[in-house]
């Protein structure tokens, strides 16, 4: 899809038949533009103050990336203490998280009134939003909040405050069913090994880990995570591998590192830019060098270099690499690891950038993309990740790039560029809830665990029939329809058969690699 990626029509894709139609997932933009922006979704909602404030969700065809736009004319942007924000998304519904200020703006030790709002999706493009009630006064959230599906159309919003302790939380939980917050003190359980440098810190997101499990993530330490339905629930510690090149954890984690949970595993991602020690050649010589020459020349025995310099590492292409694991395990496993070099990229779309011609080889090469960051799946597994890229650090254009790993070659390029959007904050949230909107589900198709064959060469088959789907769920299968199923487990673009009923499925098409 060439153009801006963020989506810049007023009125959503429409079918041949006039029917509206949306697409079965999308991209979708963390940042709530300041946007006066009608069309059929556009609904008003009242903030607890009693002022109006016009939601729009603006769709587009991944890997183009949709946005929700807002509008008030009693609201100035001054008025809100941070830029609106998607905090998370879960089946049909979105969390969207407004803050604004409690006292004239004169003052400087205001509170934050932090308010969220639940999008809920529903079919022929219906959109609704629900104001959640504002949390006792005294709270204070992280604003990386989870929304959590319930039946009936209920919902659980679910917010994790640290305290001034590390490893000392406030469990802040909204039902919509009881129209009520909650809090619960929580202390984290970590073994003896975990010191305190390793505790986890602000989160960067929250993830949903399947049922009522949420997990907050520190994308440096790691995932902290609790079921929020218990009496009492029990916060656990999930640390993430440390990286080589940041030990200190000092840059922006997000630009080279992502966590979400996809087909029942916890799934990691990282991009490391590569280094290659340079060789230092000096411009004298040394006693030394009479083991292999005869002689030395006396302007070659003057020593004009900085014998203290050190020789800067010379950059050498980045490289991707995946990882996954159970909430039940000890321990990550490889999935994927991938260097530039060993990329192909399709000259039909690469071409759209020639800079990524590389003379030497004669070929498109992926690596003359030089900065590149905030990597991302997308919802249907592992094997593709995006991320953000620019030829050049100070260009003005960013690209939004796909790779398939397992198959080592690019997978999409589109440009990626929006009003008040910049390389440095360009975190996208991929979600499903758009399908929702649509008027007839158009296929119903099971999520195929890419994980099935490396978790089976590592364990019994008992010990991941039932982990292969949502954590903590089990997948009841027909017994007519066991054979030729192992573990339940149907690849993408099978239509699940009659006499099987599964739990857990998803109305989805299947991405076969090309975009429309």
């Amino acid at each position: 899809m060439a153009g801006s990626s963020v989506a810049s029509s007023s009125q959503p894709p429409t079918a041949d038949d006039g029917a509206p139609s949306y697409p079965s997932w999308v991209l979708l933009d963390r940042r709530v533009y300041f946007a006066h922006h009608e069309n059929a979704t556009t609904r008003e909602v009242k903030t607890s103050t009693d002022q109006e404030v016009q939601i729009s969700f603006c769709p587009a065809d991944p890997p183009a990336v949709s946005h929700f736009c807002i509008h008030s004319p009693q609201i100035r942007r001054e008025d809100y203490t941070f830029e609106p924000r998607v905090v998370s998304s879960a089946e049909n519904l979105v969390l969207i998280c407004l803050a604004f200020r409690t006292a004239p703006r004169s003052t400087d030790e205001d509170t934050d009134l932090v308010e969220f709002f639940v999008c809920k999706a529903g079919s022929g493009g219906n959109l609704s939003f629900e104001p959640v009630p504002c949390s006792p006064t005294g709270t204070r959230h992280s604003y990386h909040a989870g929304i959590v599906p319930r039946d009936g159309g209920n919902f659980l919003v679910a917010d994790l405050s640290p305290r001034v302790d590390r490893g000392r939380y406030d469990l802040l939980v909204f039902s919509s069913e009881t129209n009520k917050w909650t809090s619960t003190y929580l202390q984290l359980q970590t073994p003896a090994e975990v010191l305190p440098r390793d505790l986890p810190g602000l989160p960067d997101k929250v993830i949903s880990l399947g049922g009522s499990v949420v997990g907050w993530v520190d994308l440096w330490r790691g995932i902290v995570f609790c079921d929020i339905l218990e009496k009492e629930p029990l916060l656990t510690f999930i640390p993430l591998p440390t990286t080589a090149f940041d030990l200190h954890w000092t840059g922006q984690a997000q630009k080279v590192r992502d966590v979400t949970c996809l087909n029942g595993y916890i799934s990691f991602v990282e991009i490391e830019h590569c280094h290659r020690k340079p060789v230092k050649r000096r411009s004298f010589k040394m006693t030394q060098n009479l083991d292999t020459a005869d002689f030395i020349l006396d302007k070659a025995c003057l020593v004009h270099d900085d014998l203290d310099s050190k020789p800067e590492p010379v950059p050498d292409g980045w490289k991707i690499r995946t990882m996954f694991r159970d909430i039940s395990w000890d321990h990550w496993k490889r999935r994927h690891t991938v260097h530039v070099n060993d990329i192909s990229a399709v000259p039909g779309q690469s071409a759209l950038i020639s800079q990524m011609w590389d003379g030497g080889v004669l070929k498109y090469a992926l690596r003359n993309m030089k900065t590149i960051g905030f990597p991302f799946f997308d919802v249907f597994g592992d094997d593709v990740v995006y991320f953000m890229s620019k030829v050049e650090p100070d260009d003005d254009v960013s690209w939004i790039v796909g790779v398939d790993l397992e198959g080592k070659q690019l997978e999409i390029i589109e440009p990626f560029s929006a009003a008040s959007a910049s390389f440095f904050d360009s975190t996208v949230l991929p979600c499903a809830f758009s399908e929702y909107m649509n008027a007839t589900p158009r296929h119903v198709f099971l999520l195929w665990s890419p994980y099935a064959e490396l978790v089976a060469a590592s364990f019994s088959q008992n010990d991941v029939l039932n982990n292969h789907f949502l954590l903590g769920d089990t997948i009841p299968i027909a017994s007519s329809a066991q054979n030729g199923v192992l573990n339940g487990y149907l690849p993408l673009g099978n239509i699940v058969p009659d006499n099987v009923e599964p739990q857990n499925t998803l109305n989805v098409t299947r991405y076969d690699g090309s975009w429309s």
